[in-house]
Parts: structure tokens; C-alpha cells; sequence
């Protein structure tokens, strides 16, 4: 917790190093290429930094999802880039964060009025983020077949055939019985080759 709240309070946290530390590493490059959001998130995370410590060890200990969309996070995106659609492409909106980049936040009233409704869609993110996430285990499930059974295998001794599986007459020493034992057929010997040489 004190290299993390060290880092954040110092210069360096304009360049994002306490989010590198809390393995942040979005965060701080965005912090890098922005100095801190411009300098407004560096100081809003002074504030903040006992929460974010908070979560990252969370994360760390599996109890949360790092992909999970945070509330917090998304104000912080809000101002000073929301007018360019920054909270929409956090949060997974594309479409809109486009939107709001070519018309300046839909002519700065849609940018207000995300202030108001940011809860909704924080809370749909995280919502969609989960059935996208429950489909993809449903689509990764392997159904289960019982239709093999390698108990024993029958063959019948009239078309070649044997029968497998049971051991018990062997073990009394009962051999086949004789309606068991294959019929072995004697191949016609007309016509084949004389394979005894001549001696005259």
C-alpha cells in the first residue's frame, strides 16, 4: 500500500506509475500519454488512491474481475475527454464514442447528460461483459456421450466371429464348445499348380 500511495502522491504519478505498480498498465499508459489526464485525474486520484489499492488487491486475490467497469473510473475518463467519446470506448461503446468524437460529444449536451446517467451504463457494461462471458462457457461445454459400452464384444463363430467378455470359463479350464468351434473348409484343390516336382 505505501509504494502504491508514495507513487501516486509524487510527480510521478502524473505519468501514471502507480498504476503500473497496482497493475494498472492501461491506466498508466493512459496517464503517460495524457500527464494524468491532463493533470485533473493525477490529483483526483490523491483522493481516491486508498480505494483503487483496495480493488487491485481484490483483483489480486480473485475476488474480482479485472475486467469489471468501475463507476469511478468511468467519471474520471468523463472529464476532460468525454466530450470526445473517452467513457463510451471505456465502457465498450464504440459506436457512440465515435459518435461523440465526430460531434464533439453530440454537441456537448450528450456529454452533460452523461454526467446524470453514467450509473445505467456503467451497470449495462458490466452486464453485457457477463452474458458474453456465460455464452462463451455455454458455447465451450462438451456434451456427454453414454452410447459406448466397451464391456464386452460378441462375435459369433459361424460368421467368424468370437465371443469376448467372459473370463469365467477360462478360469475353470471349460474349453469352447464344439456348436462354437468354427467350421474350417478344405479349399478345392482342382485346378491348383502340381507342386510336387518330377523326378522321371
Amino acid at each position: 500500500m505505501r509504494p502504491a500511495l508514495a507513487l501516486g502522491l509524487s510527480p510521478l504519478g502524473l505519468l501514471g506509475a502507480h498504476h503500473y505498480y497496482m497493475n494498472r498498465s492501461n491506466w498508466g499508459l493512459i496517464y503517460t500519454c495524457t500527464l494524468g489526464l491532463a493533470g485533473t485525474g493525477w490529483i483526483r486520484d490523491w483522493f481516491r488512491i486508498y480505494f483503487l489499492i483496495q480493488r487491485s488487491n481484490e483483483i489480486i486475490a480473485g475476488e474480482r474481475d479485472k475486467k469489471e467497469k468501475t463507476l469511478d473510473d468511468a467519471y474520471m475518463i468523463w472529464f476532460p475527454f468525454g466530450i470526445l467519446g473517452a467513457h463510451h470506448f471505456y465502457l465498450g461503446r464504440f459506436t457512440w464514442g465515435l459518435i461523440y468524437m465526430a460531434t464533439a460529444g453530440v454537441f456537448t449536451i450528450g456529454w452533460i447528460l452523461d454526467v446524470f446517467r453514467m450509473p445505467i451504463l456503467v451497470r449495462e457494461s458490466n452486464q453485457r461483459r457477463i452474458s458474453m462471458k456465460a455464452e462463451d462457457v455455454e458455447g465451450n461445454i462438451t456434451p456427454a456421450f453414454d452410447d459406448y459400452n466397451d464391456n464386452s464384444v460378441t462375435l459369433n463363430a459361424g460368421d467368424g466371429k468370437e465371443e469376448a467378455g467372459d473370463d469365467s470359463k477360462k478360469d475353470a479350464g471349460e474349453g469352447p464348445s464344439e456348436d462354437k468351434i468354427p467350421e474350417v473348409k478344405m479349399a478345392s484343390l482342382q485346378g491348383a499348380p502340381n507342386l510336387v516336382p518330377n523326378t522321371k
